[in-house]
């Protein structure tokens, strides 16, 4: 991850990330949804980021894709109640989860990252916290919910 204010960051890095992770879920959703709607419907679920609803200032094409993410989302999720396609859509808004691209972002960050405050006051949730989310959001037990942000950031935003 290219850390940098908006200031620092060039168009190419800003257009890299846009186009790795707004279009690429552009792109799964505008696939999926003939090959869902074919088989009855199912669920939709994206890969949000806190850093999508709120300022994080050394990333600023990340927090413009991810929120994209949350836009395109709700777009989706509407479209298909329109359609009546049985299609659910929905973002995952994950705080730090321990992965390896938030570690190496953790080691890349400059010392004095206002991130690392929050990251000793909320920690960082585990791979599992968010495939539970995931096992949920596919799940019949969510057949209602559509067009949610679901938060999994331990109070981070609240």
């Amino acid at each position: 991850m290219n850390f940098g204010s908006i200031e620092e960051c060039t168009l190419e890095s800003f257009r890299f990330v846009n186009s790795a992770m707004s279009e690429g879920t552009f792109l799964g959703c505008h696939t999926a949804i003939p090959l869902m709607k074919a088989g009855g419907g199912g669920s939709i679920i994206n890969m949000g980021s806190i850093a999508g609803i709120k300022g994080v200032s050394q990333i600023p094409g990340y927090c413009a894709a991810k929120g994209a993410i949350h836009a395109l989302t709700r777009c989706v999720a509407v479209y298909c109640r329109e359609q009546g396609n049985g299609i659910r859509c929905n973002t995952i808004v994950a705080g730090s989860i321990r992965t390896p691209m938030t570690m190496r972002a953790l080691s890349e960050m400059p010392e004095d990252s206002p991130s690392f405050e929050e990251l000793e006051v909320h920690g960082q949730g585990q791979p599992s916290d968010v495939a539970n989310m995931v096992l949920y959001l596919a799940s019949d037990e969510a057949r209602h919910v559509n067009g949610a942000s679901l938060v999994i950031d331990n109070g981070e935003t609240a």
